[in-house]
Order: structure tokens, then sequence, then C-alpha cells
């Protein structure tokens, strides 16, 4: 009787099409204008229009089975075409009856009429409209050495050999309004995004997660470097993050120093409670990673959200550029924190940017902190005539259309990264001296040389000279005001 009931509801779907597609039509012209930020909530629902995943039909759950970036209640798109048309119906029939989520649009564990007056209030019309952007399958990024060094595959650590990734962005809650870009004034960084410095950008969050199953995953958060905008700056070191099976979340934030580090501690609570991330993210397993400025922040983070990484922590800063986090000399860190603290060739002469950074900062990081010696290490890339080392060295090279990555990316980064996270998020011992060696060591990994111990000064011959060598200086006061009466031994 059921079916029998079903077959006539779809007759009568079937000959309501016709009007139904002349007005999608006019909907989805709507659909396809820009959008202007929203600052209401239309369907009062709870969820501002400028968050909501289905602006204009309630649903406070926010409930999106598929990851898409729409609400289950406004997309009935099943074959994810962008329209809701006949395929999707057949589709549908397939389902009634069962328990599959994305047919499931009420979400009340099986799929019935109530779903199917749902389906025909939606068909003909692209899903949502929706505030949350997601990019399903971004394009991997390309391995490309100057030194023809293979890639690292299958069961090396480092290997780019995991799963597809998403990647999903939202608007920084912190920052509602547009801001002047300046960040293009070093070359190539900006050439993906911008022609000119007078152009304005909205600062987003971006999670970079494995395509799939929605579910709670141990999560890196990477705080950019100063006036680094744009997750793609960054694009194949959180796009491996992602294709390990673990979230990388990237906050971007405006031109500040030590001043915003509270400011971003807030934007990460937000991040961790919004609807659209929270489903996928496990702050039980939390690391936390940054570039330059960003580096410096990553201590005041890690110290004030203590709740998180309870069962499992690491804190990674690349090129530490400040050191914005306590007052006191020593750095005192939760318990079961591991770390690695990573710097490159910075020498005046070495600088293709005209950017380097003292050494010391990172050496500070090390030394004063609490973290046990078989926990923490140094680690130097030095880099060679066709491996730069500079400050740069964690980003994205992009050219004409995509993005690569070279062997002293995969072995320097990659490689100790994923040592860390499967060490702290899964208890893995075995392969913890991938990234945490039990001693000093200046080693090559395919004729990619580096340093990794605990004892930089001694090992790299690095002194506390005060010289001018360096354009940003452990010793400069407006730098690094909170730890001007401290040094390093």
């Amino acid at each position: 009787m059921a079916d029998l009931y079903l077959k006539h509801y779809l007759k009568i779907i079937n000959h309501s099409v016709t009007v139904k597609l002349v007005v999608s039509a006019a909907l989805l012209i709507s659909f396809l204008l820009p959008v202007i930020s929203f600052a209401e909530d239309i369907d009062a629902d709870g969820i501002n229009d400028g968050q909501d995943n289905c602006i204009e039909i309630p649903n406070p759950d926010q409930r999106d089975t598929n990851g898409d970036g729409f609400g289950n209640l406004c997309d009935a798109d099943l074959d994810d075409n962008g329209t809701v048309s006949f395929a999707d119906l057949n589709l549908f029939k397939s389902k009634f009856g069962t328990a599959d989520q994305d047919a499931d649009f009420d979400g009340n564990g099986s799929v019935s009429f109530a779903d199917l007056n749902i389906f025909k209030s939606l068909f003909g019309q692209p899903p949502g409209p929706s505030a949350v952007k997601i990019e399903l399958d971004i394009p991997h990024p390309v391995y490309d050495d100057p030194a023809n060094i293979p890639e690292l595959t299958q069961e090396w650590y480092g290997a780019m050999v995991g799963e597809t990734v998403n990647k999903i962005s939202i608007n920084n809650p912190a920052y509602p309004n547009e801001i002047v870009n300046k960040g293009n004034i070093y070359p190539g960084d900006n050439s993906f995004y911008f022609g000119s410095n007078d152009e304005t950008v909205r600062l987003k969050v971006d999670m970079y997660t494995p395509s799939g199953t929605i579910r709670p995953r141990p999560t890196v958060f990477f705080i950019s470097g100063w006036r680094h905008y744009f997750s793609e700056q960054y694009y194949s070191l959180l796009y491996f993050i992602a294709n390990q099976g673990f979230n990388a979340v990237f906050v971007s934030y405006e031109e500040t120093r030590g001043s915003g580090r509270d400011l971003i501690k807030q934007i990460l609570e937000q991040v961790v409670a919004d609807p659209r991330f929270s489903p996928r993210i496990d702050t039980s397993k939390v690391g936390f990673m940054g570039h330059s400025l960003g580096a410096g922040i990553l201590f005041h983070l890690s110290i004030e959200l203590n709740n998180w990484g309870t069962q499992g922590r690491f804190i990674f800063p690349l090129a530490g550029a400040t050191a914005f986090y306590q007052d006191q000399q020593q750095i005192t860190l939760p318990a079961n924190t591991a770390m690695i603290v990573q710097t490159y060739n910075e020498k005046e002469n070495d600088r293709i940017y005209n950017w380097d950074t003292d050494p010391r900062f990172s050496i500070d990081y090390l030394v004063n902190s609490n973290i046990n010696d078989s926990d923490k290490t140094f680690l130097y890339l030095p880099g060679d005539e066709l491996h730069e080392s500079n400050h740069s060295t964690p980003k994205s090279r992009y050219e004409n259309g995509v993005f690569y990555f070279d062997a002293l990316q995969q072995i320097g980064l990659f490689r100790p990264l994923e040592s860390l996270m499967r060490y702290s998020f899964e208890n893995d011992t075995v392969w913890k001296h991938i990234g945490l060696p039990d001693s000093d060591m200046t080693t090559r990994t395919n004729n990619i040389e580096f340093y990794s111990g605990d004892n930089p000064y001694s090992d790299l011959n690095i002194n506390d000279d005060p010289s001018n060598n360096y354009r940003f200086r452990f010793n400069d006061s407006d730098l690094n005001p909170h730890r001007t009466n401290y040094c390093c031994n």
C-alpha cells in the first residue's frame, strides 16, 4: 500500500514539473547572483545568515550529512550536480523507506512521506542558499623536486598518499568587515589572489578535512604568519595534514602582534563550537602549529586552552619571530605536550625575500620550556644549492594553477610532522623517533640534510651576540617585550 501511495505521489510531482521549473528558473538566477554579507537571521532559526547552511529554511541543528555545505533541509540534490532534478527523484525513490541519511531530510531516522514533501518543495531548484562554502576533493598538490630526489611513497612517513581532501571556508567571526590587503609586498606570496596592494579581502577560517564520513577527528590549528591571509599560501602543508586523516584549521588575522593572541584564542573557541565545524573536531586531541608571527602565539594558545588535548597534544612552531606568550622565563606548557621547534637557514646573505629571523627565538622556545627532552627537539634545515632553506620554506609554490611541494618540504617538514601527529594522536611510539629522535644527530634522508637535537647552541654554534644580521632580532624590545630580560643560555 505504501508503494501505491508513493507512485501516486510521484505522479503528482511529475504533473507539476512544468510550473515548478518556470518558478525555479527565477530562483536559480537569484541564487547565482553575488551573495552580500548578511547581518540578520531571516529564517529565525537562531543561526545568523552569514553562518547558516540553510539561510531560508529553519534548521538550528545545521545537519549536513553529506558534508557539501548545504543543510539537509534545503538539499535534495542527491547526485550533487547543482539542481534537484528527475535524476534525484529516481535516487530518492530507491532510498524511500530506508534509513539513508542524505535522503532523510528532516532527520527523523527514516526516509518517509515527510521527506517526500520536502523533496517536492525543492524540486527544480539548486540546493541552499547557504553561507558555507565547501570545495569537494580539492586538487592534490604535485611533487616537483629540483634535484630529482624521488618522492616518499607508501610506507614512508611524509608520503602524500592518504585520503582525498575537502576544504570548508567560513567568514572569520572576529572580522565582520573587509580589510585592505598589504600581503603581496613579498614577491610571489599573493600572485594567486591579487594584482595590487589596493585590493581588499574578507578574512576567513578554512578547514582542510578528509573527504567522506563526517566524524570527530584530531585537529591541528594553524596560525598564519604576519600578513599571510590565505590558507593557500600553506596549501601543501595543510593538505598533507588532512591527507593523513586529520583536520587542519587555518586562522588568519589582521596585522597585529602580541595584542592579537587573546583574539585568536576567542576565534578558536568559536570555531570548535560552530555547528559547521564541531561535528568534525575532537578537541581531546589537538596540535598547535604556526609560522613566523603565528609561531610565537602558539604557546599562549596552548597554555590558555589547556582543557584541549587531554588525550594528545603537540606544538610545532615554524621559524618563530616573536615570543608573546608569558612574562616568566620558563614556558610552562600543559602536561603531555610534545614539541618540535623548526628553523631555517636565515642568514642575511642567504635570504631571497629580504626576510630573516633570529634563531634565538626558536632556541628560547626549546630551552626554556618545561617539556622533557624526550618529547621535544630542535629541527634545523640548512638546505643546499637546489633546496633553498629560508623563512618561506613552509609555504607552497604556486604556478599555472598548480600547488607544488619538494623534497626539502616532504622530508624536512611533512615527515617529522606526521611522526608527531601519529605519536600524539595515536600513541605511535614505534615511529616516534622520526620526529623526536632519542639522541642529537645531523643526518641525511634522501640527500636532504637536517639537524635534530636538544643542544642547538653547542651543536649549531649560535651565540647571544646581539648583532644586526637579522631583520627580526631576539633582543628587539618592540618585537619581543615579554622576553626582553631573558635569554637562552
